[in-house]
């Protein structure tokens, strides 16, 4: 895989990939598929940066390593996207990660809270 070129995909809820570039933007997918760029693992918590844009209103439910060495620990793990963009998951991680190596994120769909209507205080008088 090159450096320079940018692999990242979606599966569908059947499990089949999806290109991101082929699809508009409000369409939604449950997983992601795409390569680490950098990883920093310090005190049981790790920092990995991918090559790929997370949908903005979204939370990442699992995280898995493909591929990676068994040998895993709990962790706090904080995921870094292309637009800088952190979200941070409890979950399994592998002993030791490759930078360039695979990621899959579970993702879900946040729904912006709706703001309540100003309420208005009206005050009977007699």
């Amino acid at each position: 895989m090159s450096l320079r070129r940018r692999t990242a995909f979606s599966l569908e809820a059947d499990g089949l990939p999806v290109c991101q570039t082929a699809c508009a933007s409000s369409a939604w997918f449950p997983t992601l598929v795409t390569r680490l760029t950098s990883v920093v693992i310090c005190q049981g918590r790790a920092v990995v940066t991918i090559d790929a844009a997370l949908p903005l209103h979204s939370s990442i439910l699992d995280v898995a390593f493909p591929g990676a060495n068994p040998g895993r620990m709990m962790a706090d793990i904080t995921v870094v996207d292309l637009s800088r963009h952190r979200r941070t998951l409890h979950a399994e991680l592998p002993a030791q990660l490759v930078v360039t190596g695979t990621i899959a994120l579970a993702l879900s769909p946040v729904v912006p809270t709706r703001e309540a209507a100003p309420q208005v205080h009206t005050t009977a008088t007699t």
